[in-house]
């Protein structure tokens, strides 16, 4: 838990540093490309706690702090809510 953890800020610190670069991408490349849903759009907030599964990474579960569980078993492609306090 504590190396899934330490993995997750490394991420975050390296996102956004690296939010900068995004800025200057040449539209020509972007042009083909057509926007998609990713994830429920109900999903934010606060995040209680996260775990997955050594053997298995792409099993992951996600507790919010207001109380709703989600599981992802694709490595947090899609997400499904296995318990949801709404």
């Amino acid at each position: 838990m504590k190396n899934i953890l330490k993995s997750a800020v490394c991420a975050a610190a390296i996102l956004v540093g690296t939010s900068g670069a995004f800025a200057q991408v040449d539209s020509d490349l972007m042009e083909g490309l057509k926007g998609r849903v990713v994830g429920p759009a109900a999903m934010s907030g606060r995040i209680a706690a996260i775990d997955v599964v050594e053997s298995d990474t792409n099993n992951i579960v996600v507790g919010a702090a207001t109380g709703g569980v989600w599981i992802s078993k694709n490595g947090g492609l899609n997400w499904t809510p296995v318990f949801d306090n709404e």
